[in-house]
């Protein structure tokens, strides 16, 4: 690849970014937060809710401290230090392997270290950057939005945040009571500036730590259980999507269930190591929110793989240097629609596809291909039909991102989204809503789909029209779009010159986005609905099954 002029960096001073086309932000902004409101990639564990709720309900106890912003960051930041020690000191069998403690990076080597003693005011001061950890980085909105405190500070009514009545306090009142017998909160949760024995923190670690919720013991657990399933924010949906998780894990169980295999199960009902899932009647709408969901990964994975693949292509032809025609940019479209490549690495006969051949002939060339006997048509064609979704997402993982092969690959995916949602009938549907997420400025699943039906409904469109297409409206155009709206961060990695393209070259990866499959299955599997779906076995409890079955708490 050429390497950037200095001229270029200089002035421009182009950053990595995320999210280049903007269409990761409808799946983590609007559709993930329509299925698990609540609980997100960052937000896995339902036990800090209660531990931050008491030291809101801690420090408010305190008529001698002042009631500002400063004085709560100073009380907080040593007691959620020596949280986060306890937490990688624990050695309870349910602790396994804990992911997601606040400020593990420090706490984690310190911890691993062979320190016999920790001062919380001193270890606090650069465990981590926010000055109100993890609370504020990942846990304020969503205790906020479920009801468990009331917002402070500036602007609001109180001057701290607030333990909520209802649900905040008797939670905070729950983890006392599961540590209330710990040396820690009797003799050294007042002094921060006093140095504590290991053992100490240890044992503190033993009862407070976000493992021990799944404990029959654990106060706070039927409180929590209680604000996930029944309370907060749109408890019907978080409870459709976690009687979804405990199905597929009813279902699967012995076999351990990763993300991989979840989407599959998801968009599919099959997985490559032979699982299956068909979702019970009653759950069959959260199921289809969710398979629209997949459904827009796949989508939005191969709209950015041809955004990749041009980024580079360009710079391979100077682009970085010189403004590349965009009469060249679609003669390379144009020359790299062949479908040899990808029919030869799919083991499958070359088809009769060229640049000039009918649109409708490549959607009849993937039908023939999944269901050479007529079939149900590629809607039901699974994981075992020789052009699907993951197969062409795992190909398109193993190849270079300036092959030619990434047009027509791309293509193909977008082909096969098409023909399995292509049917309005599905858009009258409720949970279709979740295809509308995203309208035009972000790239919509329906919007896709209708620009397919009315170039389709011309007659006259052919393969190299829709990749122009594309390449023109759903690639190149929404990035300029998107980077431009990331100003003053210069986030683009091409930009219009005169009639042409200059590039800006960085290595990018592509790939979906997260799922919150480990947030989800780390949450049912906390709040004690069913052991750990990532591990072999994983029976659901008691409470698990009656949720399943019952829709609600025993």
């Amino acid at each position: 690849m050429t390497p950037v002029p200095e001229w270029t960096e200089r002035v421009y001073k182009p950053k990595p970014g995320r999210d280049h086309l903007g269409l990761g932000t409808t799946s983590s902004g609007e559709i993930l937060p329509l299925l698990s409101p609540g609980i997100n990639v960052l937000t896995p564990h339902p036990r800090y809710f209660s531990f931050y709720v008491f030291l809101l309900d801690e420090f408010w106890r305190r008529s001698e401290l002042r009631r500002s912003y400063r004085s709560f960051v100073e009380f907080f930041r040593p007691r959620e230090f020596v949280f986060s020690l306890a937490a990688h000191l624990c050695d309870r069998p349910e602790h396994q392997s804990m992911f997601g403690i606040v400020g593990g990076s420090s706490t984690g080597p310190l911890a691993s270290s062979d320190a016999g003693q920790f001062n919380p005011s001193a270890g606090a001061v650069n465990y981590i950057q926010s000055e109100l950890g993890g609370y504020d980085l990942y846990y304020r909105v969503p205790m906020s939005d479920m009801g468990v405190i009331h917002l402070g500070g500036r602007g609001y009514p109180y001057p701290v945040d607030l333990p909520s009545e209802e649900l905040g306090k008797p939670l905070a009142e729950a983890f006392r009571q599961a540590i209330a017998d710990t040396d820690y909160y009797r003799t050294f949760f007042e002094h921060p500036d006093k140095a504590i024995p290991r053992d100490i923190v240890k044992a503190y670690g033993r009862a407070a730590c976000l493992c021990q919720l799944r404990t029959d013991e654990a106060p706070d657990r039927s409180l929590l259980q209680e604000l996930f399933v029944r309370k907060g924010l749109r408890p019907e949906d978080r409870r459709a999507t976690f009687r979804m998780f405990l199905d597929m894990a009813a279902q699967t169980d012995p076999a351990p269930l990763d993300v991989t295999q979840f989407r599959q199960l998801v968009y599919y009902g099959t997985s490559e190591r032979g699982a299956r899932y068909a979702p019970r009647p009653e759950l069959e709408s959260v199921h289809a929110r969710w398979r629209l969901y997949q459904a827009r990964e796949y989508y939005a994975f191969a709209l950015n793989h041809l955004w990749n693949h041009l980024s580079h292509w360009g710079a391979s032809e100077g682009g970085d240097l010189h403004p590349v025609p965009l009469s060249d940019v679609w003669a390379h479209l144009e020359g790299a629609l062949s479908f040899s490549l990808l029919s030869g690495a799919r083991g499958i006969g070359e088809p009769a596809l060229s640049a000039g051949s009918e649109l409708q002939a490549l959607f009849d060339w993937i039908s023939e291909v999944n269901q050479p006997d007529g079939g149900q048509g590629v809607r039901s064609s699974g994981l075992d039909a020789p052009l699907n979704e993951r197969a062409l997402y795992r190909l398109a993982k193993n190849t270079p991102a300036g092959h030619e092969l990434a047009i027509s690959l791309a293509l193909t995916m977008l082909a096969l989204v098409f023909l399995r949602f292509c049917d309005p009938k599905l858009a009258l549907s409720y949970d279709w809503v979740v295809a509308e997420m995203g309208g035009s400025a972000r790239l919509s699943l329906d919007h896709f789909l209708r620009d397919v039906r009315a170039m389709l409904g011309t007659g006259t469109a052919t393969v190299a029209s829709m990749a122009n297409w594309l390449m023109k409206d759903y690639v190149i155009r929404q990035h300029l779009r998107v980077a431009t709206s990331k100003l003053p961060d210069n986030t683009f990695r091409f930009t219009r010159d005169g009639a042409g393209l200059l590039f800006f070259p960085r290595d990018d990866e592509v790939d979906f986005n997260d799922s919150r499959y480990d947030a989800l299955s780390t949450a049912v599997l906390e709040l004690g609905f069913c052991e750990d779906l990532r591990r072999p076995p994983h029976p659901l409890t008691s409470a698990g099954l009656h949720l399943l079955e019952e829709g609600d708490l025993p």
